[in-house]
């Protein structure tokens, strides 16, 4: 499984077992938004979250409080699971 947090480019869900694409809903981050054949192959796989209230008005960082939920929940996913589940 791949997760993408605020991708350039979309990963092609047919190259992986599973691929989760998150990105920030609405303006705030115009990158994902460019790679348009991608975004279109991999709709079933975007998941668009809320700005955080903190997060910069560009929010594109990785390290945003806007992914920092979902990546934990992965992350403990993937502890508790043994490396099966994230």
């Amino acid at each position: 499984m791949f997760i993408a947090i605020a991708s350039g480019a979309c990963i092609d869900p047919e190259l992986c077992a599973k691929v989760v694409h998150y990105r920030v809903k609405g303006y705030r981050d115009p990158i994902p938004q460019i790679h348009r054949s991608g975004i279109e192959a991999a709709k079933d796989t975007i998941v668009e979250l809320p700005c955080h209230p903190e997060a910069s008005y560009l929010d594109h960082d990785f390290t945003s409080k806007t992914y920092q939920e979902v990546l934990q929940l992965h992350m403990k996913n993937y502890i508790e699971s043994g490396g099966k589940k994230f």
